[in-house]
């Protein structure tokens, strides 16, 4: 990004999923890249930004390895997303907690403070929200940590927004799987696109219901899946963030191994 030097790729790759908070990205450039891609004086990785069909990436050059054969030399760059600076090696480990009542949104939104003072980060709240009493929440750890264990307290999920410094928070699945039979898709992948497709089935576990509890100062819940008896429990699933009863909802009914007893 500094200077807006144009590098050529001779091959590029993002990759990401549900249990990434962050984009994964590997490239080859030629070896005269090199030295646009070196860490600056201070070992600050370069930000980049990769244009795959006019869609646009900001990555870190995190990790270099040249390549030289008789005729052709080449470099290998491969990093994170943006959301990196969010992590060790360049986030401090801090203490967090809250002092006062907060609800989890407010509590992520605290986490990306440095003395009352946002961090230039921001999160785009995607579940529902709930109050966490004062005192119940503590971590040690990086911003991304903090954030982590909030959005798994309720079954979500965070996804980095591909330029902006933006985190969102989602639900692992936006409605219980028992129930995608009737859901309308937001997107069909034609087959005719598909260049390859694998499918593979397995037994699993045939739980309908799951307990989920707080701590100290939480509730617990009975999730069980609709139109069964419940009885039927997967482990109990216990968070010091499970503070009410929509919490313990969304942690039981979209992220808990309640399913059919098949996945695919």
């Amino acid at each position: 990004m500094a200077g807006n030097i144009d590098i050529p790729t001779l091959s590029l790759g993002l990759k990401i999923d549900a249990d990434s908070w962050t984009w994964g990205f590997d490239a080859t450039v030629p070896a005269e890249a090199l030295g646009d891609l070196e860490p600056d004086a201070s070992g600050n990785p370069v930000e980049l930004e990769a244009t795959i069909n006019g869609t646009a990436y900001r990555v870190l050059a995190e990790r270099l390895s040249r390549e030289r054969a008789f005729g052709e030399s080449s470099v290998k760059v491969s990093g994170r997303g943006k959301g990196a600076v969010l992590d060790a090696p360049y986030a401090p480990t801090k203490n967090f907690a809250n002092t006062a009542n907060s609800t989890a949104q407010q509590l992520m939104a605290d986490a990306l403070l440095v003395n009352g003072v946002p961090i230039g980060w921001s999160v785009d709240w995607g579940i529902t929200d709930w109050l966490v009493p004062a005192g119940v929440w503590s971590h040690q750890g990086t911003y991304i940590s903090a954030l982590n264990t909030i959005a798994e307290a309720a079954g979500a999920y965070l996804q980095p927004h591909r330029t902006a410094q933006t985190i969102r928070v989602l639900p692992r699945y936006p409605v219980p799987p028992w129930e995608w039979g009737s859901v309308v898709p937001g997107f069909v992948l034609p087959s005719a696109a598909t260049a390859r497709e694998s499918l593979e089935w397995k037994d699993a576990a045939r739980y309908n219901g799951v307990y989920v509890s707080g701590v100290s100062a939480g509730v617990i819940g009975w999730v069980k899946r609709t139109g069964t008896a419940g009885d039927e429990l997967a482990p109990m699933v216990v968070d010091p963030l499970i503070t009410e009863a929509v919490a313990a909802r969304q942690r039981g009914s979209l992220s808990s191994p309640i399913q059919d007893g098949r996945s695919k």
